[in-house]
């Protein structure tokens, strides 16, 4: 699909297409003076297929226990689809079998993961609570969302921490999948 943007000249809407978005300006049809392109750069969501993870979750008593994180839904806990191993603490595990949700989403205009922490898993709050930045998520009634920075510290139970460390696309990677998307949002 092809956008139209107005010649800043004479006001005549001029069909943009490929090879015009790649020069960076338009020679208008009516007045055939040449004017500037509104452009802006986004990412494809193909980077994604190919990521060697969305994100690693190491913690923090043994910094050699570490948990890959996949793009979309990460339900975090012993059973859930990133399997924390059992972590004791005087004979009693304060960790649930689906003790919290990351979720991990493509942001397409930065060409970027952002990464989002919720308490439980379908409803259900986990036994002991989930922990960011010293405040258990949902101890108000309301679900709580947060958007997590890299080297976010998430407390499971009261008891085990986890640091966060965020995938970053190399620029290379960016380079081969940036789009240029002109105007009304029809891309190249």
């Amino acid at each position: 699909m092809n956008s139209q943007q107005k010649c800043p000249y004479c006001g005549f809407e001029n069909t943009i297409w490929p090879g015009d978005i790649s020069r960076g300006r338009k020679e208008c049809g009516q007045c055939r003076k040449h004017f500037g392109l509104k452009t802006a750069t986004v990412y494809s969501e193909k980077m994604l297929e190919h990521l060697p993870n969305a994100g690693l979750l190491f913690y923090k008593g043994v910094p050699e226990d570490k948990y890959l994180l996949a793009p979309g839904k990460n339900v975090i806990g012993r059973g859930g689809t990133v399997k924390l191993r059992r972590y004791e603490h005087k004979g009693q595990c304060f960790i649930s079998r689906e003790h919290c949700v990351i979720r991990v989403k493509f942001d397409a205009a930065r060409g970027e993961l952002h990464y989002f922490l919720e308490d439980g898993h379908e409803g259900t709050p986990s036994t002991n609570g989930t922990f960011y930045k010293g405040e258990k998520l949902g101890s108000r009634g309301q679900k709580i969302t947060w958007n997590l920075p890299d080297g976010a510290e998430i407390n499971l139970g009261g008891e085990d921490t986890f640091v966060l460390r965020h995938y970053v696309f190399p620029d290379s990677l960016k380079e081969q999948y940036a789009l240029k998307e002109v105007n009304d949002g029809a891309t190249e």
